[in-house]
């Protein structure tokens, strides 16, 4: 289980505001004493003002004490990204790194098929940045079946496993389970990763058809009418079960 930052510092989606850093500390201190330290960040969260929360976090901490990941800004709004591809992922991710006051990072993805250069372009790209001990592993997100395989293998020709893909899934959001690409995660032995699991509060009792979720929160962003029969169900085995519908 890992801990999703990308609220931190992000305005734009869910108004973040300074005041709010305590409580991020204080959550970062109850999680690592249950036994979670690790933090999905990108560089895309607050426009970077995440990863620099995070140096916050680190600190007085041994780097074997947490596990960070983050991911390429792919969008090609940027001349690195747009006319040197295979050597966007190492310039950025060392922008990271400054950001967030480490050497390495655990895990280093792609944020989705995006990016301007070609998969080939961009394996190169991420195998420097494993090469340089910028990144321990390589991974993608919201990668389909088939984009996911030809990473993998233009990974290889570098001795580079593809570690990863993290793809939005959740009982509302089934698309990786029913289209093979769980399956095909198994078959090639790379680590699937869910976000969203809780559709972005939808799965959690907090809201319902006379209390929406705001427009922002666009994952999964069904009308709480049509969710709320998936809720009673949730409600019924939570209550069995003495735990919260987060919980189920």
């Amino acid at each position: 289980m890992s801990i999703g930052a990308w609220s931190w510092g992000d305005e734009a989606t869910w108004h973040w505001s300074p005041e709010e850093l305590p409580h991020v500390k204080e959550g970062w201190e109850v999680f690592r004493k249950a036994g979670i330290n690790w933090i999905d960040n990108a560089q895309a969260y607050g426009s970077g003002e995440s990863e620099r929360i995070c140096k916050q976090l680190f600190q007085g901490l041994n780097r074997d004490e947490f596990v960070i990941q983050t991911k390429w800004y792919v969008v090609p709004d940027n001349t690195t990204n747009l006319f040197h591809p295979s050597r966007a992922p190492a310039k950025m991710l060392k922008d990271s790194l400054e950001r967030m006051g480490l050497d390495y990072v655990d895990i280093y993805l792609v944020h989705g098929h995006i990016h301007a250069g070609s998969i080939a372009q961009t394996a190169k790209g991420l195998a420097e940045c494993v090469d340089s001990g910028m990144t321990k592993t390589v991974g993608v997100a919201n990668y389909s079946e088939k984009d996911m395989i030809e990473m993998a293998d233009e990974l290889k020709k570098y001795g580079i496993p593809l570690a990863t893909n993290q793809c939005e899934f959740s009982i509302l959001r089934r698309h990786p389970e029913v289209h093979g690409l769980l399956q095909a995660c198994k078959d090639r032995g790379i680590v699937f990763q869910s976000y969203s699991s809780l559709a972005q509060g939808r799965l959690t009792g907090k809201y319902n058809s006379h209390n929406e979720p705001p427009k922002t929160y666009r994952f999964s962003s069904y009308p709480m009418k049509d969710i709320e029969p998936t809720l009673a169900v949730l409600d019924e085995i939570a209550k069995k079960r003495s735990k919260s519908i987060a919980a189920v």
